[in-house]
């Protein structure tokens, strides 16, 4: 195939699919989280939004190198057009009138007619959401660790299941797939274990690199659209909603910790909750 097409066509070909694939799985996970499948438990969100957050790394990387790669095929574009401009020397005075007539593309206007930053777009938005999967993520992962559930009778012990089987079974439609590699249980375990005012130092720290992603994203957004204002509204809510928990949490008492509860909100936003504590 890479004989037939050419190594680059294909090296590209294959970052598309990748791209692809990575999409639906992230609709997947996005898709059990609004019907609220993964509602059931705080350990279950954790690790619907610990598994999103890997897809969404995944997917900047594959981004990264479609982007590189179609930069450093414009860069060789411009040189051979230099090439091409030294080595006829001066253009005939009839092929610059009808050069005159053509009309140029503007500042940061794609020459083939494509949107100018979709890139650039897509990888902001991509940062924004991965930001906020990490801190949700870690919040209730330090939650769970402190025992401020909201159902603390229930916590990890199921009569005929467990937490590895409930996560095998909740991602048991990727184990099919060679890329990207399946996460398992233990890999969980392994990142969200430790201090839990460590994680919620954590994920306060992604909810502020969130809020300055967003502003960010405003600030470059070219035109105003309501659509996408009205998004990233709803996400600073979000995360600035969060970031008051995590601080509720780290001012409360220790003997209040027992007794304190969480419950998600989905009110600003349809994926990313407000952690509420009670």
């Amino acid at each position: 195939f890479c004989e037939e097409v050419g190594l680059e066509c294909a090296q590209y070909l294959s970052n598309w699919a990748l791209m692809e694939v990575l999409g639906m799985m992230q609709q997947h996970v996005s898709l059990g989280i609004e019907l609220q499948l993964y509602s059931c438990h705080e350990c279950d969100a954790a690790c619907a939004y610990w598994y999103w957050e890997y897809l969404i790394s995944a997917s900047l990387h594959v981004l990264t190198a479609v982007m590189s790669s179609k930069e450093e095929l414009e860069r060789l574009k411009e040189m051979d057009k230099d090439k091409e401009k030294r080595r006829g020397g001066l253009v005939a005075t009839g092929k610059k009138r009808s050069n005159k007539h053509k009309k140029k593309p503007g500042p940061g206007e794609p020459s083939n007619g494509a949107s100018p930053g979709v890139g650039h777009e897509l990888n902001l938005q991509l940062h924004v959401r991965r930001s906020l999967c990490r801190g949700i993520a870690r919040l209730l992962a330090g939650v769970s660790a402190s025992h401020l559930l909201q159902h603390q009778e229930a916590e990890a012990i199921f009569e005929y299941s467990s937490w590895r089987c409930r996560f095998e079974h909740r991602f048991a439609a990727f184990a099919n797939l060679q890329q990207p590699p399946v996460l398992r249980f233990g890999e969980f375990e392994n990142t969200m274990s430790g201090d839990p005012q460590a994680l919620l130092a954590s994920a306060a720290e992604c909810f502020k690199q969130c809020k300055s992603l967003i502003d960010r994203a405003v600030r470059a957004m070219p035109e105003p659209d309501e659509t996408a204002l009205a998004e990233l509204r709803n996400l600073t809510k979000v995360a600035v909603a969060n970031g008051v928990t995590i601080a509720q949490f780290q001012a409360g008492a220790p003997a209040d910790s027992g007794r304190r509860r969480i419950e998600l909100h989905y009110d600003a936003h349809a994926l990313f909750p407000r952690v509420v504590a009670k």
